[in-house]
């Protein structure tokens, strides 16, 4: 229960940090896929982000995924024309500071 808080608070935090940070020069992309979860977890639904990200490739569209370090370089390695960039799952649970890293990175990347 206490992660559903979490992203309710991270849609504001990230909105707000979009309009402080408008203008801001980062990279755009057209999907941002945030994914936190355990190894298990990312292996099942691996080959339904392979589908989307082949169907998104082919539309010209940009696709970030962000997930847990501990399979990040399987997702390298898999989703070939995808940025991956790693969390430390433990940290973005348990540490505020962290958590806030990683909110302005994802709005670095400028996606709607």
């Amino acid at each position: 229960i206490l992660t559903h808080g979490y992203w309710l608070l991270d849609g504001l935090i990230l909105f707000i940090l979009k309009g402080i940070r408008f203008g801001r020069k980062g990279s755009s992309y057209d999907w941002v896929i945030i994914k936190p979860d355990a190894v298990g977890d990312f292996f099942i639904g691996l080959p339904y982000l392979q589908a989307f990200c082949r169907h998104q490739f082919s539309a010209g569209k940009k696709v970030c995924v962000i997930g847990n370090e501990a399979w990040i370089s399987v997702a390298k390695n898999n989703l070939s024309d995808a940025y991956c960039l790693p969390v430390d799952r433990l940290a973005l649970y348990k540490n505020p500071w962290y958590r806030g890293q990683i909110l302005i990175k994802i709005s670095d990347l400028k996606a709607e």
